[in-house]
């Protein structure tokens, strides 16, 4: 449960800084019913990858980014939007 908790508080630093990559990090050491709670979250993390990725013209990185959002909420509007 600290380690949890813990991890929360790193993913919410993570997300204040703009660090999506970290962010995502710390989501991934998420036991797994807190991965899957928070799935939209983790969804938003990779939205913001595929808009920096979006901005640099790798299109073949953005679409492998936000099909990963949408494995982890297949109701992301932003992904889908994207």
């Amino acid at each position: 449960a600290q380690h949890a908790a813990a991890t929360l508080k790193l993913m919410q630093l993570h997300e204040t800084e703009g660090d999506w990559s970290e962010a995502l990090r710390a989501y991934d050491d998420l036991p797994a019913p807190l991965r899957a709670e928070r799935g939209g979250q983790a969804a938003q993390y990779l939205c913001e990858l595929a808009e920096h990725a979006l901005v640099e013209g790798d299109v073949a990185r953005v679409e492998a980014l936000l099909q990963q959002a949408l494995r982890h909420d297949s109701r992301c509007t932003r992904a889908v939007f994207l």
